[in-house]
């Protein structure tokens, strides 16, 4: 499907091209590989042409299979499978929410201080309260008129953890080099949001996840009602937006380096 130097719009319009292809090759299962900008066109028009796949999606780009992309995916991917590093989705398959770890409660509790005011977020966004689990940016109001303020931002805190320990290791000589050596002698990373807690960094691994798990998209219609006694929508999701729900017990380590 052509979509590089597109603008969305011409890319989504291609995307819809190709469902009759599709149809008509007899497919009964879709791989996902596009950003949510792109693929929930594919879905809406295949129920449109009478194509009704089954659909699973490989995570090619970072983010694809974070809260915030679930929340834009259509019902029609309701049971699709992700492999993926993130685990800031909060829920699982048995509708158990994650506990924060002491690290991920010490970042929930620095991000709500530092949001507690509408000029700290931004203009047109209310301050945040107090954070909710597994709700994507910007937060929400539900059906009935239950306001659910976002969850914080793991990658945030993750992010500021490394940095404080790469200049703290530096010390007062400071160079890029010294950076680097203070962060890739660092065995492990407390890592908020990331599958299995924990992350490193080494010169043949640049990037801070260590592990990956599944995940399955659950679409519940928000629109229908409140959340249950378990704080659930339709007993699916931690708000009225599709939301990846983790499966247990599928943590596995992610070995690939830079050769």
């Amino acid at each position: 499907i052509k979509m590089a130097n597109l603008t969305t719009g011409d890319a989504n319009k291609n995307v819809s091209l190709i469902v009759e292809k599709v149809r008509a090759a007899g497919a009964t299962y879709v791989i996902d590989t596009m950003p949510f900008i792109n693929f929930g066109v594919f879905a809406s028009e295949a129920t449109k042409s009478g194509l009704t796949p089954r659909y699973a999606i490989i995570e090619i780009s970072s983010g694809m299979c974070a809260a915030f992309s679930a929340g834009q995916l259509p019902p029609q991917m309701n049971g699709a499978p992700c492999v993926t590093q993130w685990n800031n989705q909060r829920l699982d398959t048995a509708n158990t929410t994650a506990v924060d770890t002491p690290f991920e409660a010490q970042c929930r509790k620095d991000f709500e201080a530092t949001y507690a005011t509408a000029d700290s977020i931004g203009k047109g966004y209310p301050a945040i309260t107090k954070t909710n689990a597994g709700v994507a940016y910007p937060g929400l109001k539900d059906s009935t008129g239950k306001q659910l303020d976002m969850d914080q931002s793991y990658f945030e805190c993750d992010q500021m953890n490394i940095v404080k320990v790469g200049l703290v290791g530096a010390g007062a000589n400071l160079t890029k080099k010294t950076f680097q050596d203070a962060i890739f002698k660092q065995k492990d990373f407390d890592a908020g949001g990331l599958a299995g807690g924990k992350g490193s960094l080494t010169p043949t691994k640049t990037w801070l996840a260590s592990n990956v798990q599944q995940v399955v998209t659950a679409n519940p219609d928000g629109s229908k009602s409140g959340p249950d006694a378990n704080g659930l929508y339709q007993g699916k999701c931690l708000s009225p937006l599709s939301c990846f729900r983790t499966v247990p017990n599928t943590v596995a380590a992610l070995t690939y380096t830079l050769s």
